[in-house]
C-alpha cells in the first residue's frame, strides 16, 4: 500500500484492462474531527488535574489564614501575660522592700537552690 491517494491509468500499469483506479487512504486526508479524541481526553485530564490543584491550593490558603489568626490571638495573649507578669513582679518587689527583704538576694538564692528555677517555677515543668 502506498501512503497517498493516487489514480493510475492502464498505460501506467501496463495492463490492457482499461482505466483502473487504485486509491489508498492517507492519514492527512481523513475527515475533519478525526484523531482529536486522544487530545480531548488529554485536555480533560489536564483540566481535572488543574481543578484538583486549585482545590488543594484553596484549602491550604484557608488553613494558612486560620493559622495566621491563631498566631495573632496567641501573640495577643502572650503580650497580656507579659504585662500582667510585669505588674505582679512590681507588686511583689514593692511588698518585699516594704517588709525589708532584699529582692535581688532572694532571686539569687532561688536560682541556686536545687529544685527551683530562677523564674519561680519548677525545673521539671
Amino acid at each position: 500500500m502506498r501512503p497517498w491517494r493516487r489514480t493510475r491509468t492502464t498505460s501506467q500499469l501496463s495492463r490492457g484492462r482499461g482505466r483502473r483506479r487504485e486509491t489508498v487512504n492517507h492519514p492527512g486526508l481523513q475527515a475533519p474531527g478525526m484523531g482529536f479524541g486522544s487530545t480531548a481526553k488529554k485536555l480533560q485530564k489536564v483540566t481535572e488535574y488543574a481543578e484538583q490543584l486549585y482545590e488543594r491550593f484553596e484549602k491550604l490558603r484557608n488553613e494558612v489564614e486560620d493559622l495566621r489568626g491563631t498566631v495573632e490571638d496567641t501573640n495577643d495573649r502572650v503580650g497580656t501575660l507579659e504585662r500582667q507578669l510585669a505588674e505582679q513582679r512590681a507588686l511583689v518587689e514593692a511588698l518585699a522592700e516594704r517588709v525589708g527583704v532584699d529582692v535581688e538576694a532572694a532571686v539569687e538564692d532561688a536560682a541556686t537552690e536545687p529544685g527551683t528555677a530562677a523564674d519561680g517555677g519548677s525545673e521539671h515543668e
